[in-house]
């Protein structure tokens, strides 16, 4: 599909470094305020902590957490474009397919899935469980596996403190 992407339209490069914005919540006494408006180091519950108790307050998406209360910090360690057909089993693991032995009722008793609710494919090698996923994601826009469309596939480490309080190298 087309050309591959120009290095300069690609956003990011090694090194930069990008900060995780999380579904979460501020205590009670702050659901009158915007994010903005909340006080760097408040008290923030994070849903994936706890998706199950959360607090009686406010439940806030992740496009509007506040820097000050980002917990996880990505280092971009490669930036490569490839074709999205030349995806390895190593990657399709590391893009969340995973192996699961069971199940019940209906259902495989051995295979890769995509961990995505309603939308999880056993196959026997995870790069054709992530082509199920990939193609229930974008083929009705026309990127399906078919059209094998160019990708920029970032790499990165993860660091588990706020941006702000990283020192320069990691």
């Amino acid at each position: 599909s087309g050309e591959p992407p120009n290095r300069h339209d690609i956003p990011y490069a090694p090194g930069d470094r990008l900060w995780v914005r999380e579904a979460w919540q501020a205590l009670y006494e702050f659901d009158h305020l915007k994010p903005s408006d909340i006080s760097a180091g408040s008290d923030v519950l994070y849903n994936a902590d706890r998706p199950d108790t959360p607090w009686d307050s406010r439940k806030r998406p992740s496009i509007f957490m506040p820097r000050w209360a980002s917990r996880l910090t990505l280092t971009v360690t490669n930036v490569r474009v490839q074709r999205v057909r030349e995806i390895g089993e190593e990657d399709a693991m590391a893009e969340g397919m995973f192996y699961e032995r069971g199940g019940g009722q209906n259902r495989i008793v051995e295979g890769w899935y995509n961990g995505v609710k309603g939308r999880s494919f056993a196959r026997s090698h995870p790069s054709q469980s992530f082509r199920d996923l990939w193609n229930s994601l974008n083929a009705k826009r026309g990127f399906g596996w078919d059209a094998n469309p160019w990708v920029v596939a970032i790499t990165f480490k993860t660091h588990r403190c706020n941006i702000d309080q990283m020192g320069k190298t990691l």
